[in-house]
């Protein structure tokens, strides 16, 4: 952390859980490199590259109405898809996940 960078908010945004914040800031990196050259997300993406670089809290970022609209958007698109799996595939997929968090957090 450079001087005057802010702790960890990532860890503190999630209950200091050290494995969540380390897949927030896995999939904040992936968020911006999205972001990159995408008309109208400017502003994001530099909030984004704030929190990372510890210039911006996780939770002020969760104030922003575009980081908000995205995650909400995501969240609903998750939900829809995670209703049409049968029982057996979302149990593959809860075991998909749990490997996905055990490798970007080992």
């Amino acid at each position: 952390m450079s001087d005057g960078a802010l702790p960890d908010s990532l860890t503190d945004f999630a209950d200091g859980d050290v494995r969540a914040a380390t897949l927030m800031r896995t999939n904040l990196v992936a968020l911006r490199e999205q972001l990159v050259g995408r008309p109208g997300s400017e502003d994001l993406s530099r909030d984004v590259s704030a929190v990372l670089e510890g210039r911006m809290t996780m939770r002020d970022l969760a104030e922003v109405p575009a980081f908000r609209d995205l995650a909400v958007d995501g969240m609903r698109q998750a939900e829809k898809a995670w209703q049409r799996l049968s029982p057996a595939d979302r149990g593959v997929e809860m075991e998909a996940g749990t490997a996905l968090i055990d490798d970007a957090t080992a």
